[in-house]
């Protein structure tokens, strides 16, 4: 009895091993069936990172360099020639309109019109003679009719007594015209004189200055090309910029658009205006358009001169549906954008608006609600498999990652 138990436990020894060497060689076969499995259906799937369009501002905007010109500038000359007697200004003096900056000594012009004066005063002196003539000659005449009508005079005393009565009016008449004729040259004489002073024509500055005192002024009315003005004067309480506009933004430009200047002296500063005014016109040979843009300067920053950046927001949308720019991808002239609907990455064409570099607005093929790709849209293919992430996921996870 003891010996038939001690045999039994012998053979079920072996028979215990083989069945866990079975077993296991059962398990290693389903794991590997099921790598198969998993390696036939392709490669493990890649994560994207995905958005929501929304709607906000965007504009469209066109940066040119420009530089500053003063509102207005004019070089001032001499009408007249002369020496120059006084100058008052220098560079850099601000000055007002109709303020004599400097006055030329004219000689000659002064004895003349010290000749008219008197030319004058010896006119009415012969006025007043030829008026005393006419008013004692026309009572000779009418005291003469009343004599003929008597039959006091003869006839022929009539007409001497008419005769003379009209040579003094004439005269009369004459004084007056040669009164007239002097006081027009003094006139002319006082204009002239008056050009000796060069006045300011508006508010301003001095920013250049080109002769001293002493200096002979030619008259700039005059043919020589060697003429020297006095001094320039610009109006810088207000400035302009002008940039030519390329050809395709033209139809974008409009009066009143905002525009920022930003100049290389000043980069730390930023100036707005508006689009005062363009030429409506294009440069033939450039084919650009002149669009002028006007600053006001009260400090004085704006110098004429100066240069920078002016950027023109031609364009602007208040609730435009956009997506980062990223998530365009442009492929034999069309632009899609991927979707990940179901676990799949689909290819949705879209119509796209103002680009401003950052944000595009999407004109159509996509709807607000829609998971678009952001990042990794170049690794995906239409209706492959994707894991989305979320922006704001991702910004969650790596901001609770320990550094």
């Amino acid at each position: 009895m003891k010996k038939t138990v001690g045999s039994n436990v012998l053979l079920a020894g072996p028979l215990l091993y083989l069945a866990l060497l079975y077993i296991t060689a059962c398990t290693d076969f389903q794991e590997a069936s099921a790598q198969r499995a998993d390696g036939a259906q392709g490669a493990p799937v890649p994560s994207v990172q995905v958005t929501q369009p929304h709607r906000a501002a965007v504009s469209r905007t066109l940066t040119l360099l420009g530089s500053v010109e003063a509102f207005e500038k004019a070089k001032l000359y001499a009408k007249v020639a002369g020496y120059l007697e006084k100058i008052h200004v220098d560079i850099g003096d601000q000055v007002q309109q109709g303020q004599v900056l400097a006055v030329l000594d004219i000689p000659e012009m002064t004895m003349e019109y010290a000749q008219a004066e008197a030319e004058l005063t010896e006119a009415k002196a012969q006025h007043t003679k030829a008026q005393a003539d006419y008013e004692l000659q026309k009572v000779i005449h009418e005291r003469s009719k009343t004599l003929r009508e008597r039959e006091a005079i003869t006839q022929q005393d009539l007409d001497e007594a008419k005769a003379k009565y009209e040579v003094a009016e004439a005269g009369v008449k004459l004084a007056q015209a040669r009164i007239a004729n002097v006081q027009a040259h003094l006139g002319k004489l006082k204009t002239l004189m008056d050009y000796a002073k060069i006045k300011a024509p508006f508010d301003g500055i001095v920013t250049e200055r080109f002769v001293d005192p002493g200096a002979l002024i030619q008259a700039a009315t005059t043919a020589s090309v060697n003429i020297s003005p006095v001094v320039t004067v610009q109006r810088v309480a207000t400035v302009r910029v002008f940039v030519d506009v390329p050809e395709p933004d033209v139809p974008a430009v409009d009066r009143g658009d905002p525009a920022t200047l930003v100049l290389s002296a000043l980069p730390q500063k930023k100036f707005e205006g508006v689009v005062t005014r363009f030429a409506s016109a294009l440069n033939p040979s450039t084919r650009t358009m002149k669009v002028e843009v006007d600053f006001p300067n009260p400090e004085g920053l704006l110098r004429p001169g100066m240069y920078g950046n002016l950027t023109l927001a031609l364009e602007t949308r208040a609730e435009a549906l956009t997506l980062p720019a990223t998530a365009l991808v442009v492929q034999q002239g069309k632009t899609f954008v991927y979707i990940v609907k179901d676990g799949q990455a689909q290819r949705v064409e879209v119509t796209t608006g103002i680009d401003d570099g950052i944000r595009v607005e999407i004109a159509s093929g996509l709807q607000g609600h829609a998971e678009v790709i952001s990042a990794g849209a170049s690794t995906v293919t239409d209706g492959g498999r994707v894991r989305a992430v979320r922006a704001d996921a991702l910004a969650t996870n790596s901001q609770a990652v320990p550094h």
